[in-house]
């Protein structure tokens, strides 16, 4: 066999489709199956699909009992389900890539500040009512400043590494530093508000799906479909950025540009997932760590793989609190299940790897 045909075999053989790819999705289906029954109350794993079935055929409980569990079944698991997927997902995906593009392995939404930006959008929007925005609605009012809100570390971030020439590690301390501004703005404006509206501050704060409804799936999708389908469609550019500015604008790619327009597809959908689970952190981190050991550097690979880790995380954890603790959020699950697992791949993780 001659090097070409080596050569030849080795680039078909990455890209392959990784099997481990589909190992997640079938287990993100199988929690997904699982914690439609998973509740306070005892409803078993058959009859929550007997409940799901009356319901698309039209069949109205018939007692309170019955009503209260087509309610938990429906109105409460599916949602909260299908947004820790999302919300999992949306994350995962912002890390891949602003790790790639920064080429810092600690960048991800909330290492950058950008989940603390939305954040403090939402909460001046619901204590003091200021709407960047004029004229709209409450809920997509909070979207807005939070999206908004979003954009300014990614400003920060983006003026210092084209005007400063800032290192990628200088990059993360200045993202880490806007969000301590904001941390500290939102612990004033608690100090201003009562105590009914410090609790769902502080529920966002440290990140939760529960009490997701179905108003919040057709907006928590478009913020998986933003996310994931405009960073595919710009993989190549991704990866090549990656390798280093001078090579991307040698191929003629603009390395600064590029970075602002993932940066603001990024921050539109973390804010998206923000504005109902809060800032869920870690998972944007660790998940595509993970997918980078078992898939590779390479966006083809790593974004699908990313996404569907971290989905498959934010579920798993969401189910383990509601079977175990439902009083608990997931970010302190995911915490607690992700910090050895960091550690472990930190202590695994070769020398040249970044």
């Amino acid at each position: 066999m001659t090097i070409d045909d080596k050569v030849k075999n080795y680039r078909e053989k990455s890209n392959e489709p990784k099997p481990y790819i589909w190992v997640c999705i079938l287990a993100i289906i199988l929690v997904f199956i699982l914690s439609l029954s998973a509740s306070e109350l005892n409803i078993g794993f058959f009859e929550a699909f007997r409940i799901i079935y009356d319901h698309i055929l039209g069949i109205e409980p018939t007692n309170y009992h019955d009503m209260i569990r087509d309610r938990v079944v429906v109105e409460e698991n599916i949602p909260r389900g299908i947004g820790a997927i999302c919300a999992g997902a949306v994350l995962s995906i912002g890390g891949a890539v602003l790790q790639n593009l920064i080429r810092n392995p600690l960048a991800d939404p909330y290492t950058l500040g950008i989940s603390s930006g939305a954040l403090f959008g939402m909460v001046i929007s619901l204590v003091l009512g200021i709407s960047i925005i004029p004229f709209v609605d409450e809920g997509d009012g909070l979207i807005v400043n939070a999206f908004l809100f979003a954009l300014i570390p990614m400003a920060i971030v983006v003026f210092l590494s084209t005007f400063k020439k800032v290192s990628p590690t200088m990059m993360i301390l200045i993202g880490i530093a806007v969000m301590y501004i904001f941390n500290a703005f939102n612990t004033i404006i608690k100090y201003t508000t009562d105590d009914e509206t410090i609790s769902q501050i502080y529920q966002w704060t440290i990140g939760s799906v529960s009490g997701l409804s179905w108003g919040a799936v057709p907006k928590l999708i478009f913020a998986l479909l933003l996310a994931y389908i405009s960073m595919y469609f710009i993989r190549n550019e991704i990866d090549i950025v990656a390798q280093g500015d001078n090579n991307a604008i040698t191929l003629g790619i603009n390395p600064n540009k590029l970075r602002i327009i993932s940066l603001i597809i990024i921050s539109l959908a973390t804010a998206t997932i923000v504005c109902y689970t809060g800032t869920i952190g870690f998972v944007g981190l660790v998940a595509p760590h993970i997918a980078r050991r078992y898939f590779g550097s390479k966006c083809r690979l790593l974004i699908p793989g990313s996404a569907v880790i971290g989905a498959l995380m934010v579920l798993a954890s969401d189910y383990i609190i509601r079977i175990m603790a439902p009083s608990l959020p997931v970010g302190v699950v995911l915490a607690l299940i992700c910090s050895p697992i960091f550690i472990i791949i930190l202590i695994r993780m070769k020398k040249n790897e970044w």
